[in-house]
């Protein structure tokens, strides 16, 4: 007999999120799409869209406390409570399927609602150790591809024109055929960029930023799909040592690098010098929380999300930081010889309309 396991949040105090029941229900039954895997990559694909269909709703349905790993206890629970009677190897394969895509502690929870003869019904993913990166013309859009024992490798696509943001992921058969789906994915500013091995751990440290995201409503449906297999492939790569310490973004940032060399070429511009305090408030604002390699990077996101923080300055400072933020936006297009036809974009990011 299966012993009866205790969820880590039995006892939590929080209100259980009302999106749970009819959630857990969609996935169960739907569990019969993972009869047609005939591969741990195949079995982890179904698994990623059946659970991310139901993250993907519930994010924009816009539901609040939504608890993705309660919720994940709660799936296995079901799970392991529908196939008791007798075994139901579509249930089966969803708890093994949840186990391959499920973070050290989500994992070790599934794989105890399997029977025992069932545990090495499906070979477990590892990483190789290989991993490659890509980073777009404006320098804020991040290609990282690791290889996994599917085989296969699998793709990050990371976003640091505000705050690193997982947008993306997959898996793909090879190096160049995740190149190519990111590029597509990026679009112009991506165009003819190719991976290459990265040097350093330090190469990696959007990844380690990406991971501590909070949702933030506009998730698309593949990032959703992957929100457990991306933290556990990250896992997978920490264990190796392959992945760097987190970066301080926040303290003791030295704005100088930035406010003094466009004050200089300011200067140079307009016979005078700008105001050092709206330059200092500028320069906090693109370089605190940011990623150090994209500081003097610009990219149409990256000056959107500066409008949308200026916007919220005092009146003081926010008209006059607003003006001096063309000047800052045209400062690095033209220190990044960035070319006319993605210079035009940024540029016309000064003037769209700011989402809110």
């Amino acid at each position: 007999m299966q012993k009866t396991l205790r969820s880590p949040f039995a006892d939590i105090r929080l209100p259980r999120p009302d999106w749970f029941d009819a959630s857990i229900k969609t996935v169960l039954d739907g569990a019969d799409a993972t009869l047609s895997a005939g591969s741990i990559r195949e079995l982890e694909q179904v698994t990623a869209e059946l659970l991310g269909a139901e993250l993907y709703r519930a994010v924009q349905e816009g539901h609040g406390g939504l608890q993705f790993d309660w919720w994940f206890h709660e799936l296995a629970d079901a799970a392991a409570t529908r196939s008791r009677e007798n075994r139901d190897e579509a249930i089966e394969r969803l708890l093994h399927g949840m186990a391959a895509i499920g973070s050290p502690a989500l994992r070790s929870y599934a794989e105890q609602h399997l029977p025992k003869r069932a545990l090495n019904d499906w070979p477990r993913v590892t990483t190789t150790g290989e991993i490659w990166r890509m980073r777009d013309a404006y320098g804020t859009r991040f290609g990282v591809i690791a290889g996994f024992s599917y085989p296969g490798v699998f793709l990050f696509d990371v976003d640091a024109s505000g705050f690193s943001t997982l947008v993306g992921a997959g898996v793909f058969d090879d190096v160049e055929q995740a190149g190519a789906a990111w590029r597509e994915w990026v679009g112009d500013s991506a165009q003819g960029v190719l991976p290459t091995p990265a040097g350093t751990a330090g190469d990696l440290h959007c990844l380690v930023e990406s991971e501590s995201a909070d949702i933030m409503g506009d998730e698309s449906r593949n990032a959703m799909d992957n929100w457990f297999r991306v933290n556990r492939r990250l896992h997978d790569l920490a264990e190796l040592d392959l992945l760097p310490d987190p970066p301080n973004l926040y303290h003791d940032v030295d704005l100088m690098p930035m406010t003094d060399e466009f004050t200089g070429w300011y200067s140079t511009q307009h016979r005078t010098p700008p105001d050092p305090e709206v330059i200092e408030a500028i320069a906090e604002d693109w370089m605190e929380g940011k990623l150090p390699e994209t500081w003097f990077s610009v990219s149409p996101r990256r000056v959107a999300h500066l409008r949308a923080l200026v916007s919220d300055w005092v009146p003081e400072f926010g008209k006059p930081g607003e003006a001096m933020l063309s000047d800052w936006v045209r400062w690095l297009t033209e220190r990044n010889a960035i070319p006319a036809h993605l210079t035009e974009p940024v540029l016309a990011a000064l003037t769209a309309p700011l989402e809110r």
